[in-house]
C-alpha cells in the first residue's frame, strides 16, 4: 500500500477517479480543489493514479 503525504491534494483514488471524469476540467479543478494544469496531467496519464512508479 502506497503512503500518501497527509497534505496531498490528491491520492491514488482521487487520481483514478479525475481520469476517468468526463467532466470539463475547470469543474474537476473545482470538485478537487487543484490547479487545471493539475486536473489536466492527471486527465491525460495513461493510467490514473500514479501508482505504477511505485512498483518495481
Amino acid at each position: 500500500m502506497s503512503m500518501v503525504h497527509p497534505m496531498a491534494r490528491t491520492t491514488p483514488r482521487t487520481r483514478a477517479e479525475i481520469h476517468e471524469s468526463q467532466a470539463c476540467l475547470a469543474e474537476v479543478a473545482q470538485t478537487y480543489n487543484i490547479s487545471r494544469g493539475t486536473a489536466r496531467k492527471w486527465r491525460n496519464r495513461k493510467t490514473g493514479t500514479g501508482a505504477e512508479r511505485l512498483r518495481g
